[in-house]
């Protein structure tokens, strides 16, 4: 009787032909697994942010059925022309889990995702035939009077796919809650720990206060006087006071300090910003004159190289055959051009190299004060030392003059 009625117990887990449940109940077609949400649109999948017409409709469809299933849709709305622009589509949901579906570079507010079709996603169902055969190799044990009142029930089939993964459901659920069970056992054996040390500090404490009282009594039987005691305890009380009193002390001291310690970093990392930034806005840009009383004029070039790092060069200019220093957009030019380096700021003029190299040790000492990182020395030079010869056609520097050429009057008639 008690396999008659575990087999009874199995048609009614399979009575639907295909296989769909819910919650463990039977379900009349498979497009009650389906659950879709409103069509919502959102901005370009692809990214395109010239079109602003352009959206990307998105639906959510969940599976509410205890089997995977297969389900086909489509977007009823307008799309960009000549967009490759994909309308419809199948996806694969497991149970009781969503998908996202979506469409690029569809027309904004134009249409929905629906649900066409709905089926399973398994090809594990039997047909009729292999039933009545896995039915009969699965009753050749029971006897022809089971087998009789089976068949007259009209409707028995093998274990079905919801059973087995209801079967692997209930395993994971024991396998969880055996975990859980464990977990659970672990925290009460800890719970039973702290408890069992509290007892013990409680029984010590209560020990040692047992201990005290016999002590004082004992003190007090000697010296036969309470008041002795008394004091003795008042003594005792008032030590206690001073020691817990000294401890708070203590903390607070600790605690001031790593306040102090604490708030001097802060003051110590808002100096170094603040000299940083002081630094970088001192710099200032001085022009080179073309006429200048010495042959050789000294300059320094500070380059940035970042927000906390500068190079540092010495630049020395000659004068040209015509008395002149170079032009500086020419010298910032060529320097560009051989460091590779922008941000350029020009100090000077310096009428010695003693001068040039006192302030450049300045500028050099101001900087690392002011927690500014200095790149390796740089010594760039303008020109050429002495009276250099001229072509005709050239100035000092190589470049090409400007020919200009002399209208000549024709004589008139009166020469």
């Amino acid at each position: 009787m008690k396999k008659l009625f575990f087999i009874l117990l199995g048609i009614l887990f399979s009575t639907s032909s295909y296989g769909q449940s819910k919650n463990g109940k039977a379900a009349n077609n498979w497009d009650e697994c389906v659950a879709l949400s409103q069509t919502e649109f959102k901005n370009s999948c692809l990214g395109d942010d010239r079109e602003k017409e352009l959206l990307s409709p998105h639906a959510t469809i969940t599976n509410n059925c205890d089997q995977k299933i297969k389900v086909v849709w489509e977007y009823n709305g307008k799309v960009k022309p000549n967009g490759n622009a994909v309308t419809n589509g199948t996806v694969y949901i497991k149970p009781n889990k969503s998908k996202v579906v979506y469409v690029c570079n569809a027309i904004a507010n134009g249409g929905t995702i629906q649900v066409t079709n709905v089926e399973s996603a398994d090809s594990n169902y039997t047909s009729n035939s292999n039933n009545n055969s896995s039915w009969n190799e699965n009753t050749s044990a029971l006897s022809d009077e089971s087998k009789n009142y089976i068949k007259n029930s009209g409707n028995y089939n093998y274990e079905s796919i919801y059973e087995k993964r209801r079967k692997e459901a209930e395993a994971r659920k024991l396998k969880y809650q055996r975990e859980s069970n464990r977990q659970q056992r672990l925290e009460e054996q800890k719970k039973l720990e702290r408890e069992r040390m509290k007892r013990e500090f409680e029984r010590q404490d209560k020990e040692n206060v047992k201990n005290y009282k016999n002590a004082v009594n004992k003190f007090n039987n000697v010296l036969e006087g309470m008041a002795r005691a008394k004091e003795n305890q008042r003594k005792f009380e008032e030590r206690e006071l001073k020691r817990i009193a000294e401890k708070k002390r203590l903390r607070k001291l600790r605690w001031e300090e790593e306040e102090r310690r604490e708030k001097a970093e802060r003051k110590r990392k808002e100096k170094i910003k603040n000299s940083k930034k002081e630094f970088m806005n001192t710099l200032s840009d001085a022009k080179i004159p073309l006429s200048y009383p010495n042959a050789t004029a000294y300059f320094i070039i500070i380059a940035k190289t970042g927000e906390e790092s500068i190079k540092l060069s010495k630049l020395i200019l000659y004068k040209n055959s015509n008395n002149q220093l170079p032009y500086k957009q020419d010298v910032i030019k060529k320097f560009k051009n051989k460091y590779r380096l922008n941000n350029i700021y020009i100090q000077g003029p310096f009428t010695s190299k003693a001068l040039q190299e006192r302030e450049y040790q300045n500028i050099k000492g101001y900087a690392r004060s002011s927690y500014i990182k200095v790149g390796n020395d740089i010594n760039f030079s303008y020109g050429t030392k002495g009276k250099a010869k001229v072509n005709s056609n050239t100035d000092f520097w190589g470049k090409k003059k400007k020919t200009t050429t002399k209208k000549t009057k024709k004589k008139d008639f009166w020469n």
